[in-house]
């Protein structure tokens, strides 16, 4: 020891008390609190601004705060969104505490281990499931002779009296151009779907969008959605959806379950569907929509409360003097409703199983609808009406048509493995069995995305057929379908 220094004491590790550790822990709590409502308040905050984007005015994004901030407190995914910032600060503090102890070299080591390789695995794992759920390219083409280039609809419409329709769903504002690949593929038909929101399926109150929602669903947008089609000569359906807020598609549980649970409550429900319905019909009357769909997929309203119903199709007739159509749900509802004779057409969402396994070939696909057809066609000799799809589609897995009614985001189509040729030969299937049909009016496929260039694709699990080969076949079954007409 040198001269002079003065010999250094360490001082024992200081014991942390139960008071400290307490004191440590309710820190930590209030540093969670803290980062989590600052999460919830940015998804807050990125949701106004995605309406914002989408036109909607301040008034309008005021009005649907609340059903914003319930829509993100009902959703699971939300709450591990909102957690983000908090574990991104635990990973702070613990690289800042290596640091410290450390250096740069402890800095680097702590990094790796907590950063990097996690990082490395997860992306590892994404590439492995990647390439376990896509399919090797199927080469498609166009068929030109099929297509549609002229521009404009071509009234195939005159020739058959089948509707050719696409459910149209746009975020953003379209332009002419928007409806150019639809005509190329002899869709004649959109059809628009404007929400309404009801928070729980027992509640009784119906919200409207107004301009708050997507462009396509918005009062303006459904307006100038109608114009632009009708200057191609393109016919416009105006489908009328309700929205659970409680969290999921459909959303939160099935709208078939939808019950208010007393006759008061079923009295204060059907109220507020009588303003929901009756002013899109006053909507669709304004803007000349072709055809109005005063519901969807109601099961224990519709079948329950036949009488209802029919006061509200004779209201809607004196708003609008348009054709009328419900939107059943495939599973029963089709079947149970006794109000098809105040209609113009019996609507069906046709999402019926077709086969038991994945990967089944075209022949077994139209073998599969042997069954709905026979129940179609029962429905049409008893009501003396034309079936029309309101809704039908097939997602781009083995499996789509399976279990067709799944999203590609629930939990039973994780493990589905991508096929974009699955989902043509559904398409081809459904030219085939159902489309002859003498009693069959059209289908609206579902569904459609505004801007095409960016939409479908290979790879793609979604119902849309853009860019994938079922688009080919779209546009051929439409095209011979006019042409066998002729």
């Amino acid at each position: 020891m040198p001269q002079g220094s003065i010999p250094r004491v360490e001082e024992p590790p200081r014991v942390l008390g139960f008071g400290d550790m307490v004191g440590a822990r309710v820190r930590e709590l209030r540093l969670f609190a803290l980062f989590f409502l600052a999460g919830l308040l940015a998804l807050v905050g990125l949701l106004i601004v995605l309406v914002a984007l989408r036109g909607a005015s301040p008034s309008e994004i005021v009005e649907r705060l609340p059903r914003f901030v319930r829509w993100i407190l009902r959703n699971p995914l939300s709450y591990f969104l909102a957690a983000v910032p908090y574990l991104l600060s635990i990973v702070g503090r613990s690289l800042r505490r290596a640091h410290r102890r450390g250096g740069a070299r402890a800095l680097a080591a702590a990094f790796a281990t907590r950063v990097a390789l996690p990082t490395a695995a997860i992306a590892a794992l994404g590439l492995g499931y990647r390439a376990y759920r896509h399919e090797a390219p199927v080469p498609w083409s166009h068929d030109a002779e099929a297509r549609n280039e002229s521009g404009r609809a071509q009234n195939l419409f005159a020739r058959d009296g089948k509707m050719r329709g696409m459910n149209l769903v746009a975020g953003r504002r379209l332009g002419e151009a928007a409806l150019l690949p639809l005509l190329r593929d002899n869709v004649e038909w959109i059809s628009i779907t404007p929400f309404g929101w009801q928070e729980r399926l027992a509640g009784t109150v119906i919200e409207t969008n107004g301009e708050a929602g997507y462009w396509s669903e918005s009062d303006s947008g459904i307006v100038e959605l109608t114009r632009l089609a009708h200057a191609r000569g393109m016919r416009v359906a105006l489908k009328l959806h309700l929205w659970v807020t409680d969290g999921g598609h459909g959303g939160g549980g099935k709208l078939a379950e939808i019950d208010p649970g007393s006759p008061d409550g079923w009295r204060a429900w059907f109220a507020s569907y009588r303003s929901f319905l009756l002013r899109y019909a006053a909507l669709a009357e304004s803007a000349d929509v072709d055809l109005l769909m005063i519901g969807a997929e109601l099961t224990r309203a519709t079948t329950k409360h036949p009488g209802e119903w029919r006061a509200l199709i004779a209201e809607t007739r004196r708003a609008y003097h348009g054709p009328l159509t419900y939107a059943a749900n495939w599973y029963e509802e089709a079947e149970g409703i006794e109000f098809w004779d105040l209609l113009d057409f019996i609507g069906v969402q046709a999402y019926y199983p077709l086969a038991e396994r994945a990967g089944a070939d075209r022949a077994e696909l139209e073998r599969g609808w042997a069954a709905p057809l026979a129940t179609l066609e029962r429905l049409h000799a008893r009501w003396g009406k034309q079936v029309l799809f309101t809704e039908v589609g097939w997602k781009s897995t083995a499996d789509g048509a399976v279990r067709p009614w799944e999203w590609p985001e629930d939990s039973s189509q994780l493990l589905s493995r991508v096929s974009t040729r699955a989902q043509a030969d559904a398409y081809e299937a459904f030219f085939r069995a159902v489309w002859p049909r003498p009693w069959f009016a059209g289908a609206y496929f579902w569904k459609w995305y505004g801007r095409h260039e960016r939409a479908g694709g290979t790879g793609d699990p979604d119902f849309t057929p853009q860019n994938k080969p079922a688009e080919a076949v779209l546009a051929r079954g439409f095209a011979a379908a006019a042409e066998e007409a002729r």
